[in-house]
């Protein structure tokens, strides 16, 4: 699993550089189309369902990100991992994302600073 999280993370990490996305709000965007798989088993079912067309999940994306101004960017990563049924992965695709911008922008995790003995 850490590894398709990788590969989806590094590969958007180079879309939201190279594309000058701001970073947190591409997080956000992420975030919600988790909420929102989290929230319905409805949109889980018909997502991750293989007999449901591929037209049909991406206009149902398509309607989600209009509503909810999700950029072409995210959408499109969205419909990859639909397209190739990994949408499972979508969170810890998100956190690997965000550790991987991180790296990238030079930000490090707080080191614990626990007593010395």
């Amino acid at each position: 699993m850490a590894s398709v999280a990788n590969t989806y993370a590094r590969a958007f990490a180079d879309v939201v550089l190279g594309a000058h996305l701001d970073v947190n709000r591409a997080i956000t965007e992420l975030r919600t189309i988790a909420g929102l798989l989290n929230e319905s088993s409805e949109l889980r079912r018909v997502w991750e369902n293989p007999a449901v067309p591929a037209d049909q999940k991406r206009r149902v994306l398509d309607a989600i990100a209009a509503r909810d101004g999700i950029s072409k960017q995210v959408r499109n990563l969205i419909a990859v991992l639909i397209d190739h049924r990994r949408i499972h992965f979508l969170e810890p695709v998100i956190r690997q994302l965000e550790k991987e911008l991180d790296a990238r922008l030079g930000f490090a995790e707080p080191i614990s600073s626990a007593p010395a003995n």
